[in-house]
């Protein structure tokens, strides 16, 4: 899909200031690219925009488009922040300074959102409809599959009988909202309470790393760390009922 992949480490060093986010990202980049190059794209798109590449492209007056991290996120960014403010502080006051839970910062030029995900009233002037299933399914099936491979996901599943459900899991000992017992208890008792009686489908979150089978009979897990919305291509039938904590 694209020519050439960079992979920046910065995100893991251990940074305690806004000039040493600068000079970590700076450092990387002269290796592969410098801000001349960047500045002379004629496109730049950041998902995921409270992250540290961001903060360099504003430091350097760099524009770019804006894609919220998850349908619905631009009107209600508050799971997220809460997020980022407990696993890294200074990411996210340096994020919350910039307006970028918001969008509201004048080197965007548009935010690409999912309209109907948003809250009742919602209205922004740079906002740009884009539903990502709606347009999968306007895609060839080559380039369905060509997506699927990119992202490394099974290119089907059979469901198996009537009775089956579909788990969407969240990463919860990861971020540290549940330690790892609670995170079983949580899920154990949302199986035994909900989904008694049906084969069960987990699709990890692509941060989450538990063995559910260990714990939870009538388990299968899906294949893969791609993004559920994939799902709408792999999946042969519906299944009768759908889960999430």
């Amino acid at each position: 899909i694209f020519e050439k992949v960079y992979f920046f480490t910065w995100e893991k060093k251990s940074l305690d200031s806004e000039e040493a986010i600068i000079k970590a990202i700076n450092d990387e980049m002269r290796n592969v690219i410098d801000i001349g190059q960047l500045s002379a794209i004629k496109e730049v798109n950041v998902a995921s925009a409270a992250y540290l590449f961001n903060i360099w492209l504003l430091h350097n007056k760099i524009s770019f488009q804006w894609f919220e991290e998850a349908d619905g996120r631009l009107s209600q960014p508050e799971p997220i922040m809460n997020d980022d403010h407990r696993i890294f502080p200074l990411r996210y006051e340096l994020a919350k300074k910039n307006g970028m839970y918001s969008g509201e910062n004048p080197y965007i030029t548009k935010k690409w959102i999912k309209f109907d995900a948003q809250v009742p009233g919602f209205h922004d002037s740079k906002a740009v409809n884009f539903d990502v299933v709606e347009e999968m399914r306007l895609l060839s099936k080559e380039d369905q599959e060509r997506l699927l491979r990119f992202f490394d996901a099974q290119s089907s599943l059979q469901l198996q009988g009537e009775k089956n459900a579909f788990m969407m899991t969240q990463h919860f000992s990861n971020l540290n909202i549940l330690s790892y017992v609670d995170h079983i208890l949580c899920y154990q008792l949302t199986a035994d309470y909900y989904l008694d009686g049906y084969t069960s489908y987990y699709k990890w979150h692509p941060s989450d790393l538990m063995p559910y089978p260990s714990f939870i009979e009538n388990v299968q897990m899906i294949d893969g760390q791609f993004p559920a919305e994939l799902m709408t291509l792999i999946v042969n039938k519906p299944f009768e009922i759908g889960a999430s904590i």
